[in-house]
């Protein structure tokens, strides 16, 4: 069978002859083709128009993303003024409130009788009948290192402060002269051994004048650590802070256990008591 020369016009076609028609997305599409007995299937052929962008619009665009980074650039410049004039502003208003209460205490410090000196403690508290140099009374005290060596006791050695309280020399407290609320701060500092006890204490008790009797204010038990073999001493410090209203004639008084296992320095065993208050 010889083949057989078909011309293009006698191409079935659908859509009409070389038509551009618009589907239904509206892409324009050109001419399809369709199977004959006669020819071979021939593919059909698609064309999508992409949309073309001319000179004007591609310049408009363009401004239009300029202007969007400007707007964006002015709102962060414009929180950030914001932020920082709002933190100057808080920090104007506290100094402001920091001089007021200055200025108030200044005040207060003023309504101090010349005559009769009364502290500032006492001027804030409305309290005028306290003179300042009895508000002043505390004394720091360090061990005595000397009775340790010969007897074992605990003593103190009084190294500054004032008159109104001082150390009992027959043992291990001192006595206040005048009453009010005190402050007692002992440091003990322990030396372990591998041989030495497991456990140690320190303590701070009151004996009231005219009586014997002790009265427990604060204690404390350290455990011995765990010492290495090669370790031949371990110092380990013990911290009370106490507060006891106290009259005169008082005494406050620490006790280590056992006096044997302290440290003998009179730079880390140290006793400070101080009147907060009448």
């Amino acid at each position: 069978m010889q083949g057989k020369i078909v011309a293009s016009s006698e191409i079935p076609r659908v859509h009409g002859e070389d038509s551009v028609t618009t589907n239904w997305a509206g892409q324009r599409e050109g001419p399809h083709y369709v199977d004959s007995p006669s020819m071979p299937l021939r593919v059909s052929r698609v064309q999508t128009y992409l949309p073309m962008y001319t000179e004007p619009e591609k310049t408009a665009t363009g401004n239009c993303r300029l202007l969007k980074r400007l707007f964006r650039a002015t709102i962060n410049i414009v929180i950030t003024v914001a932020i920082s004039v709002f933190v100057t502003y808080c920090l104007i208003y506290n100094h402001f409130i920091a001089d007021k209460i200055g200025h108030n205490v200044a005040e207060a410090r003023e309504k101090i009788n010349p005559t009769n000196k009364v502290s500032t403690f006492g001027a804030l508290a409305g309290d005028t009948s306290m003179p300042a140099n009895q508000h002043n009374v505390y004394a720091v005290f360090s061990l005595d290192q000397v009775a340790l060596n010969n007897t074992g006791d605990i003593r103190w050695l009084k190294s500054d402060g004032s008159d109104s309280v001082t150390p009992n020399k027959t043992d291990s407290c001192v006595v206040v002269k005048q009453g009010g609320l005190y402050g007692a701060f002992s440091q003990i500092t322990f030396k372990f051994s591998p041989s030495s006890k497991e456990r140690v204490g320190h303590s701070i008790y009151v004996i009231r004048h005219g009586t014997a009797n002790e009265t427990m204010i604060q204690k404390r038990n350290l455990d011995k650590p765990q010492l290495r073999l090669e370790t031949h001493t371990f110092l380990q410090p013990s911290n009370i802070n106490a507060f006891v209203s106290l009259s005169s004639g008082d005494q406050v008084c620490v006790n280590p256990s056992p006096p044997d296992m302290v440290y003998k320095s009179a730079v880390d065993n140290i006793l400070t008591v101080v009147r907060l208050a009448m």
